[in-house]
């Protein structure tokens, strides 16, 4: 239940850069190896996670949609095992209903919202998909406990967005994958030190996800990522 109330409170802006690190890399003081620990932030007679982060349940705000897919970036992008809820990616409401225990009406799907929701369910799917079956997220997938060189964060504590590299030490004969946060209604901006993003495509950001990659300006060798409120985006080696 800590991944869960970790998850609402970061993308509401109540989170913490280093509490969203120790997450990423498969909450590793409770763990002993990746497999046990199942990250999920709703289950199916709750209440549902886009009815804890808003009360806009049938006309959700552009602001509703960003923390949502943001907080579902951070399931599938974090080590260990994700747990999807049905309908997650119709972004599901139970109109506020907390424990809906043989409540079939409130637990009945409502597949319309795939529609209303079109470019959340189509993103979240796609996510989905790649973080189940892909060979490029081999990175993402552990059976074992990883050193700590595997992963290397970058941080904003004043924005508590982070940024971290997967594989970083090349200890995985598979791409190195690049995910980054922004929680904040402001720019974020990452030192990367001595790493650079100009040999990496960028695969998805907040409202895109294509494994081939998306439209995007080549970077060229910056110290500094500048991240878009409420943003997320996903990067591999190339």
């Amino acid at each position: 239940d800590s991944f869960r109330e970790f998850v609402k409170d970061y993308v509401l802006g109540h989170g913490n850069a280093d509490g969203l690190c120790y997450f990423l890399r498969g909450s590793k003081y409770t763990a002993a190896w990746p497999s046990q620990t199942v990250n999920y932030i709703e289950s199916h007679d709750d209440k549902t996670f886009f009815d804890r982060i808003s009360n806009n349940f049938d006309n959700p705000t552009f602001e509703d949609l960003r923390r949502y897919k943001l907080a579902y970036c951070i399931v599938l992008s974090s080590v260990g095992i994700p747990m999807l809820a049905e309908g997650f990616d119709t972004v599901r409401t139970k109109y506020g209903a907390n424990n809906t225990y043989l409540d079939g009406e409130k637990n009945a799907l409502d597949y319309f919202r795939a529609c209303t929701n079109s470019g959340a369910c189509e993103f979240l799917r796609r996510f989905a998909k790649f973080r189940c079956s892909s060979e490029k997220s081999e990175a993402l997938r552990l059976f074992n406990e990883p050193n700590e060189s595997y992963f290397k964060f970058f941080k904003d504590d004043i924005r508590n967005a982070v940024g971290v590299l997967f594989n970083a030490d090349s200890s995985r004969k598979c791409p190195k994958i690049f995910a980054a946060f922004n929680p904040s209604g402001f720019n974020a901006y990452l030192d990367l030190n001595d790493f650079a993003l100009e040999n990496f495509v960028q695969i998805a950001d907040t409202d895109r996800f294509d494994e081939n990659g998306i439209p995007q300006p080549r970077l060229k060798a910056a110290q500094i990522l500048k991240l878009p409120a409420l943003s997320f985006s996903l990067w591999i080696d190339c």
